[in-house]
């Protein structure tokens, strides 16, 4: 027998101060809440029957929770139970947030509850006067009941739980009821989504599935998306399967500028894209926004001008495999041209820069007509690739057979024009390769000179701030590899080879001072030492000068030279360094060290004198060893 402690007298101090107490002023029976606090069933009958009456569970704490509310919220089975039994107006009281005891028991997570809760008021008979309005019992009531958010039972198992089972034990509990069925399965929440919704971003393919055999149960979801959308960007394959089978016009819906296979193709999920393909071939031809993958939750309205095709959109985003696919199934939806820019596919893909994808479109016949369409200002792929000298894509294009090299925009530019016109990239090493590039390919002249043609409209300004990062850029790799060289010679020149001789007569000199080999050492490591300082000093002097252009002219030049002339003799002076202490008993191994070195010497001479011929030669070995070979086969046929 539980001992309970209390104070019959209404009027107990005790009593007063917990009625006086703002939390209790006009909410819940102090003893009430502590049993409902602590499960104690005693104290609740004790309440109930002897101290306070039946009425005593009407109560509620200021924010509208009864006791039953309370229970739910501890997880107390036992305690609840009771509530229940002894009311049970208490299963279908709502709080201030209009959530039931069920849904108070859904959000905590509790399935044990939730389901004891159905199951007691599917046991329940509602009074006479509500079995006319609902024709059931007081599980429906409970069930159809929502809270504030206009979420009912429905969506707050499929959001709270971690499986689908009370879900599907919901949907079952209201098959022979299909009023509140429907009820359940149509309510939309103020959030925009429907239950459907919420199972397809879950990926509850069993309630998806009960859901759509319910009669008019909604798909909506936030912002005019259904569930195919979600489905997809959830890469639910088995729930767009199912969602083709009973509601195929979803699939052609765009909703903020995306189709469901738009969005495949943008989240890159090819099995998503052949579901669709080979359902209905004809998605291909239904234009979808962008390339942004998330646009169907931000705000932005996309303009029906900007809308692409699925091709297109895979060819902007790279997605060759996806592209395969959809040319498979629609041989001509690549065809399809933006309205705003008239611009196809091998334009978005140049665009973008996805080499792969340009290689594709290239090399498949049935893509031919791309190679020389050009949009609204008569630029070709041709034209979009010189725009961004991206040597690459240029010869790709040039490669192929049916490339028109000469043709000209509505300006009246060639390609080798547009690359001149390219001010941000002027002097650069790609600006220079696209232009040797095209050059050799197009023999028309341009009007101007190149380098007047590539400074045209550039203001002072923008010429000073595109020279000064140049010295910036240089001279810190260059300070550093210099100063590095300075430090090794300096080094080298203390610790002289072979050491100091310890005679007394020349004690603190070199002990092989007279030697000419020692002699070469100490002039080519002054010589490296003092060079690569040199070096380091034109670095700072290059970033003091106020007209930076002369850079490019004098300070880099001179570097270059003092650089090479400093690695030279540092070479040189290491190579008879060693020579120095191993030619007096291992003439054979400085010898062979000598010999490796000069032919070291010959390559580094070769390289820096020949650097831009061989940098530009390999550069562009594509184009020339074909052409090469293809000369020396007509040549030699044999």
């Amino acid at each position: 027998m539980v001992e309970i402690e209390l104070t019959t007298d209404p009027s107990s101090s005790g009593s007063g101060a917990a009625v006086n107490n703002p939390l209790f002023g006009s909410g819940m029976h102090p003893k009430l809440l502590e049993a409902c606090r602590t499960s104690n069933c005693g104290l609740l009958d004790y309440l109930c029957d002897h101290l306070v009456g039946p009425d005593i569970l009407e109560d509620k704490t200021p924010y509208g929770n009864n006791a039953l509310h309370l229970a739910v919220t501890l997880g107390h089975g036992t305690y609840a139970r009771k509530l229940w039994l002894r009311e049970p107006s208490l299963l279908t009281s709502q709080n201030n947030d209009g959530e039931t005891p069920l849904i108070t028991a859904l959000m905590a997570g509790n399935k044990s509850m939730a389901k004891a809760l159905i199951a007691a008021a599917s046991s329940m008979e509602l009074p006479d006067h509500d079995l006319e309005r609902l024709a059931g019992n007081r599980m429906c009531l409970m069930l159809e009941m929502v809270d504030m958010c206009g979420q009912n039972v429905l969506h707050h198992a499929l959001r709270n739980m971690p499986d689908q089972d009370l879900a599907l034990h919901i949907l079952d509990k209201v098959h022979q009821h299909q009023d509140t069925a429907t009820l359940l399965s149509r309510k939309v929440s103020n959030y925009g989504e429907s239950p459907m919704h919420i199972a397809c971003r879950r990926g509850y393919s069993d309630v998806v599935e009960k859901l759509l055999e319910i009669p008019g149960s909604s798909d909506e979801g936030p912002r005019n998306t259904t569930a195919m959308h979600t489905a997809v960007l959830a890469q639910q394959a088995e729930i767009v399967n199912k969602l083709l089978k009973k509601r195929p016009h979803l699939a052609s819906r765009v909703c903020n500028g995306e189709t469901p296979l738009t969005l495949a193709v943008a989240t890159n999920n090819l099995e998503m894209v052949e579901i669709f393909m080979t359902h209905d071939p004809s998605l291909a031809y239904i234009n979808g926004g962008s390339s942004d993958v998330m646009v169907i939750g931000s705000q932005r309205e996309l303009d029906e001008s900007c809308y692409r095709s699925p091709f297109m959109l895979a060819a902007s985003l790279g997605r060759v495999d996806i592209a395969k696919e959809i040319a498979y199934h629609c041989p001509d939806s690549a065809f399809y041209r933006t309205a705003s820019d008239r611009s196809n596919a091998l334009h978005e893909a140049i665009k973008k820069e996805h080499l792969k994808m340009v290689d594709y479109l290239l090399r498949t016949p049935q893509f031919q007509r791309l190679i020389n369409q050009s949009d609204s200002r008569g630029k070709l792929p041709l034209h979009c690739a010189a725009s961004m000298c991206n040597t690459e894509l240029i010869r790709s294009l040039l490669h192929h057979k049916a490339q028109d090299c000469t043709a000209v925009t509505t300006d009246n530019e060639n390609a080798v024009d547009v690359v001149c016109t390219k001010n941000d990239l002027c002097r650069t090493r790609k600006w220079n390769d696209a232009y040797n590039l095209l050059s050799h390919e197009i023999n028309f002249a341009t009007s101007d000179p190149i380098e007047n043609r590539a400074k045209k409209g550039i203001s002072k300004e923008e010429q000073k701030e595109m020279f000064y990062f140049m010295p910036h850029k240089y001279t810190t790799n260059t300070s550093l590899v210099a100063m590095l060289i300075a430090a090794v010679t300096i080094v080298a020149a203390y610790m002289v080879p072979g050491g100091y001789s310890r005679d007394i007569s020349d004690r603190n000199l070199a002990l092989f001072a007279k030697k000419a080999s020692f002699v070469v050492f100490l002039i080519s490591d002054a010589v490296a030492m003092c060079s690569s300082l040199a070096v380091a000093f034109l670095c700072i002097l290059a970033t003091w000068g106020e007209d930076l252009e002369i850079y490019s002219v004098n300070y880099k030049a001179w570097m270059q030279r003092l650089m090479l002339l400093a690695y030279i003799m540092t070479t040189v002076a290491f190579v008879f360094g060693l020579y120095t202490v191993l030619s007096p008993k291992n003439l054979w191994l400085a010898l062979l060290i000598l010999a490796l070195s000069c032919i070291l010497l010959l390559i580094m001479s070769f390289v820096s004198g020949n650097f831009a011929v061989l940098e530009f030669f390999f550069r562009l070995r594509n184009v020339f060893l074909p052409r090469c070979r293809s000369k020396y086969n007509s040549l030699c046929p044999g």
